[in-house]
């Protein structure tokens, strides 16, 4: 009875090495043959947000329509210059872009979110995004965020709002945006030139003075006994205007 033929173990393994570099290699070519027959986009949040549709991302896409995409091979589809055509749009926070083996592009794109609209006499009006970015008006839609007015320029820094998270400024902005309550109620914040904040409410008559955008969540807990406990016992519109600018205190004229 013959023995069997030993393989020494390093042969064996480039035996295998070269099988699976073949066969990867062989699907590589097959995939890149295809052909884009189908083009599915998903827009997240657009159920809040309407700055962006398909047909506007499908021009990104195919820049300017200069590419088509239907019935173009994938290996003439440059999956990198597409998400960055979508990247530098200011609407869109970030973009991901995949082929599948069926001939399908598929584009998950996020728009970014407003938080506040900055108005200035000189400069044209602009969002605040939740990442401090300044975004653009838009065209096709308006979003419902608190109106920032009075002394914006103390608080931007030519492109971008001051020193980004760490900003006082930005931080309330963000509290208010992130409190269900305070982001239906705050409808205008005022920037005086002393850099102290004033809101502006949708339901009461009060200006609320807030002092410097500091102990913010200080001031919000008295803000909030005001209107659960002080205007239901004393009326609406007993009061013209609320002080949290000292501390332990509330100060309702």
């Amino acid at each position: 009875m013959l023995s069997r033929l030993k393989i020494p173990a390093s042969i064996k393994w480039t035996l295998t090495a070269f099988a699976l570099f073949f066969s990867i290699g062989f699907v590589e070519k097959k995939y890149q043959a295809k052909t884009c027959n189908r083009v599915y986009i998903e827009i997240v949040d657009q159920q809040a947000h309407f700055f962006l549709d398909e047909q506007d991302i499908h021009m990104m896409l195919s820049d300017g329509g200069k590419q088509k995409l239907l019935g173009r091979p994938y290996a003439k589809s440059p999956l990198r210059e597409m998400e960055q055509r979508l990247v530098e749009n200011a609407f869109l926070e970030r973009a991901e872009i995949a082929k599948d083996l069926s001939g399908a592009i598929r584009v998950r794109a996020k728009q970014s979110r407003p938080i506040a609209r900055m108005v200035q006499s000189d400069k044209p009006h602009a969002y605040v995004s939740d990442r401090a970015e300044v975004l653009p008006m838009s065209t096709k839609f308006t979003a419902r965020v608190p109106v920032v007015s009075g002394e914006v320029n103390l608080v931007l820094n030519k492109d971008q709002i001051i020193d980004d998270s760490e900003n006082d400024f930005y931080r309330l902005m963000r509290y208010i945006d992130e409190d269900d309550f305070w982001r239906s109620q705050i409808s205008g914040v005022h920037i005086l030139p002393s850099g102290e904040i004033e809101f502006l409410t949708q339901v009461s008559k009060q200006r609320v003075e807030f002092g410097k955008p500091q102990e913010i969540e200080e001031k919000f807990k008295k803000l909030h006994i005001f209107y659960k406990e002080i205007l239901p016992a004393k009326g609406w519109n007993e009061y013209s205007r609320v002080n949290l600018k000292y501390r332990n205190q509330i100060i309702c004229e």
